[in-house]
């Protein structure tokens, strides 16, 4: 008779038990993250900053240029947004590079 396999306690996987480590730098990857896009318009300081910003945490994100969306444009007024940048976060509207409110929202205050 054959013999029967070994089980292995519940909830253990085999080999490594540290979590999975992303191929860059190592490091576990993140939690899954609220969708984030950031409505820009060309020439804008604050636009680059808070492109800038986001990146530098590692914050995947959309941009969205207004000066070519017009239906964009209309949701950010509409959302009581009159400038750009404009942070979309979830459901939740950031006017203005806001970088506590970004921090908040993200969960990295």
């Amino acid at each position: 008779m054959a013999e029967k396999p070994k089980s292995r306690p519940q909830g253990k996987k085999p080999g490594n038990a540290r979590p999975a480590a992303s191929k860059a730098g190592g490091k576990p990857k993140p939690k899954s993250q609220k969708p984030v896009a950031l409505f820009t318009a060309p020439g804008c300081s604050w636009c680059a900053t808070a492109k800038k910003y986001l990146k530098g945490k590692g914050i995947r994100f959309r941009t969205i240029d207004i000066s070519k969306d017009a239906k964009a444009a209309k949701d950010c007024m509409r959302h009581g947004c009159r400038g750009v940048p404009v942070v979309l976060i979830g459901n939740r509207w950031i006017c203005g590079f806001d970088q506590k409110s970004i921090d908040k929202e993200l969960g990295l205050s």
